[in-house]
């Protein structure tokens, strides 16, 4: 697959409250949801960022990580970062907690975006604002919604043009709680 000349910053700083331990390094058939993630994101961009609270939870991962914005709270404060260092037009924008990411589904985003502010996946009638491509366009939009102490992700896209795809993608998980990680460990048994 050919390498699209944008950036892809995973969302890898969650706090994994629901889950009651680190969802994010914690491993799922032989691999951590970071990882997986990196997986996904692999061969298709120039280059891979994470965006975490700090720097050395993900040392041992060959991607630099960058620092979460204190401008906002939650994905906000990670999306900020990600756009301040985005070094084109756009960029892709994923949480890291994605199960069932992969390239098909970024290839679909990819491949259908039409400079909008902001593209994401609907995907199984539910709109995923944590997976999807970002204009460079939108950050004074995330700057102003994040100075006024609403960090919620729908009401910043009511300010921009916003657009979504939809996907259809069975099973679409975001492992939030135990009982999604074991779910997925029966699976693979």
């Amino acid at each position: 697959m050919a390498k699209h000349d944008i950036q892809a910053f995973i969302l890898a700083c969650g706090q994994s409250s629901r889950m009651g331990y680190d969802k994010l390094v914690t491993s799922l058939n032989n691999t951590t949801l970071v990882e997986k993630t990196i997986s996904a994101c692999s061969g298709l961009f120039s280059s891979i960022s994470l965006v975490a609270k700090s720097d050395d939870k993900y040392q041992h991962i060959p991607h630099p990580t960058l620092i979460d914005s204190d401008l906002a709270d939650g994905p906000m404060a990670g999306i900020i970062t990600a756009l301040e260092n985005c070094s084109n037009n756009f960029c892709f924008i994923t949480a890291a907690d994605l199960y069932d990411l992969n390239k098909d589904v970024i290839l679909q985003l990819l491949e259908s975006y039409n400079n909008e502010q902001f593209f994401g996946a609907e995907i199984n009638d539910r709109k995923q604002p944590l997976c999807a491509v970002y204009h460079k366009s939108s950050l004074p939009f995330l700057i102003e919604t994040a100075k006024t102490g609403n960090f919620k992700m729908r009401d910043f896209l009511s300010q921009v043009d916003a657009k979504f795809i939809q996907l259809t993608i069975t099973p679409w998980r975001n492992l939030n709680f135990h009982e999604d990680f074991e779910s997925i460990r029966r699976e693979h048994v």
